[in-house]
């Protein structure tokens, strides 16, 4: 978001993070809770920005503890986007584990929120 030229001032208003935590890419939860996080990469941040404005919620909201039925599945289709968007080495997509690692989740959470995601965009109408 920088480099689209978004200060940091905006980019922790969108994010909920302050400066400092944007600057550093440092993530954790936004409710103090010490569960441990894995720094996202910028552009997997990028990535989580466009696609939660995209669906209609803030990316604060989207990594947040909030498990409410169509926040959970907002991030479920963020996190659906992360693994089809994000090339890591060698070309593949970042694994399950690391995914859940940057939202804060455990690796069967984010493994049922993909499949479920893709499950209701081939849904039929």
């Amino acid at each position: 978001l920088r480099r689209e030229g978004y200060t940091l001032a905006a980019i922790s208003d969108m994010t909920g993070l302050t400066k400092g935590q944007v600057s550093n890419r440092a993530r954790k939860r936004p409710t103090g809770q010490s569960t441990l996080r894995t720094a996202m990469p910028s552009r997997v941040i990028d990535v989580v920005i466009r696609r939660s404005w995209e669906i209609g919620y803030s990316p604060h909201e989207i990594v947040s503890d909030r498990r409410d039925r169509e926040l959970a599945h907002a991030r479920h289709e963020v996190m659906r986007a992360v693994r089809d968007e994000i090339v890591i080495a060698n070309g593949r997509p970042p694994s399950i584990t690391r995914i859940g690692r940057w939202f804060g989740r455990d690796h069967t959470t984010v493994s049922h929120g993909i499949r479920r995601a893709r499950e209701r965009n081939n849904a039929p109408s």
